[in-house]
Order: C-alpha cells, then structure tokens, then sequence
C-alpha cells in the first residue's frame, strides 16, 4: 500500500471513530437524562428501573466509548511502529494521541457523571 492509501485509510478510521463515539455519546446523554430526571420520552421511570438503566446502559455505553479511543489509540501506535514511511509514522502517531487523548477526556468525563448519577440515585432512594 503507498503512503497516501495508509493515510487516507488511517483518517478514515479516525473519522468513522468519532462519527461512532459521537452517536454513543448522545445515546449514552439520553440515557443519563432519563437517569437524572426520572423520565424517559415523557413516561416516569421507578426508582428500580431508574438504576437497572444506569448499570446496564449508561455504564456500558459511557466507558465503551473510551475503550474504543484506547483500542484505536493502540493500533495507530502499532501502525506507526510499522510504517514505512516517516509521513505514515508521523500521522500514525498523531492519531494515537489524538485517541489517547479522548480515551482520557472519556474518562474523566465518565467518572464525573457517574458520580453525578449515583448521587440522583441515591436522592430517589431517600426521597
């Protein structure tokens, strides 16, 4: 594969990456209002069902996210290991730490609003 094709095809991957994180990601927002408010397409959720949302959706969707920016990240650092060519190699590893990167913004992101989560939770609990 010349150069050029290596690097069309590793921005495509990254493009078709955020294209997918972005669609999680507004899967995984919708999920956490339902979480939040009590309400999912105007119909009121139990305090159970609330929490069966949280641990079985939002969690997987929310921390999914970052382990596909992790796989990617690694992949284009094993790319860049590899290439043949320096421009390959230098946007190889760019991607990578563009990967690596949202990996950790996904993270803290996540942990953030898993706490905010456990807290409307346990608010219901009480309530």
């Amino acid at each position: 594969m010349s150069s050029l094709g290596a690097i069309i095809l590793i921005l495509a991957t990254l493009l078709a990456a955020v294209f997918v994180i972005m669609w999680v990601t507004k899967i995984a927002n919708a999920q956490r209002d339902a979480i939040i408010t009590g309400v999912q397409q105007g119909v009121p959720l139990s305090a159970k069902h609330r929490w069966l949302i949280f641990s079985n959706d939002w969690i997987a969707a929310k921390y999914s996210m970052a382990g596909l920016s992790l796989i990617l990240g690694f992949s284009y650092m094993r790319l860049g290991q590899g290439a043949s060519g320096a421009d390959v190699e230098l946007v190889a590893f760019l991607c990578a730490g563009f990967a690596a990167f949202s990996a950790l913004f996904l993270l803290v992101l996540g942990t953030s609003d898993l706490i905010f989560c456990v807290s409307a939770l346990r608010q219901t609990k009480q309530d």
